[in-house]
């Protein structure tokens, strides 16, 4: 169509941009249909429906959740607005070359208060190859490349979550990590 932006990088996708990848979850996560990759189908599942009111017991909202004796939730009156910040990119088959690409968004980013990066930034979208050996995506989570984000949360004073393919205590996840503007991680999102 006219006016289509960037008609030479969508000229360059592949026919079939997404495999599919449909799958049928229980409310506590786990597989009820696989997913189905590369094919057109209709997915079929026999569901339990008392798993949902069960499964609500694991994120109990109006429990413990709602204490103020456990949880406290502090809005500081200066900070009442937020400026979210939201990585979009295109990853190549170099990590070194994503990672410096995702620094730079950091850098252009200078002046938000949270920068959000897209699923498994560092590399490509592998998780959509089924049986594909990985093992040269995994990073490690003291490594250089996670403090090299935790110096760019600090160096801008945001929040900052990138997403990569982690190594932590010997498992392997896709994770979201949750950097503070002193350059902690606050927590892992798996």
């Amino acid at each position: 169509p006219a006016g289509l932006h960037c008609p030479d990088e969508i000229a360059r996708l592949n026919d079939i941009p997404c495999r599919g990848g449909s799958c049928i979850v229980d409310p506590y996560g786990h597989y009820v249909v696989q997913p189905v990759w590369d094919s057109e189908d209709i997915l079929y599942a026999d569901l339990d429906m008392q798993c949902v009111p069960a499964s609500r017991m694991e994120l109990d909202v109006c429990g413990h959740y709602a204490r103020p004796d456990v949880l406290r939730l502090t809005v500081h009156k200066s900070s009442a607005r937020m400026k979210l910040a939201m990585a979009q990119m295109s990853m190549t088959g170099s990590m070194d070359e994503n990672l410096k690409r995702s620094l730079a968004f950091c850098d252009a980013a200078a002046g938000s208060d949270l920068l959000f990066f897209p699923e498994v930034q560092l590399t490509p979208f592998f998780p959509q190859y089924a049986g594909r050996n990985v093992d040269a995506y995994v990073v490690p989570a003291g490594s250089p490349t996670v403090r090299a984000f935790a110096d760019k949360a600090r160096a801008h004073g945001f929040y900052l979550s990138p997403n990569m393919y982690l190594e932590q205590d010997g498992r392997r996840y896709d994770a979201s990590l949750w950097l503070t503007p002193e350059g902690n991680c606050a927590g892992v999102a798996k």
